[in-house]
């Protein structure tokens, strides 16, 4: 059975919401691993990050009348 990924037009705006938020996670997360050896507190930088990118997802998704989660 062969997987089709559907075509960004047929997303919903959770969808696209949720998978911006998925792209900006998975940036921070090799930017940390690309950094993570620099002595000026990357990792709470990084934990920062991850959690604006929360609070990003879940603002938009009240935003539309979606459920976070």
């Amino acid at each position: 059975m062969k997987i089709i990924p559907r075509i960004k037009e047929e997303l919903t705006e959770a969808e696209k919401i949720k998978e911006t938020a998925h792209q900006y996670r998975q940036g921070l997360w090799l930017g940390y691993h690309k950094r993570k050896t620099d002595e000026h507190r990357i990792k709470d930088f990084h934990n920062y990050m991850l959690k604006m990118a929360d609070e990003w997802e879940t603002k938009y998704l009240k935003k539309i009348g979606h459920e976070p989660g």
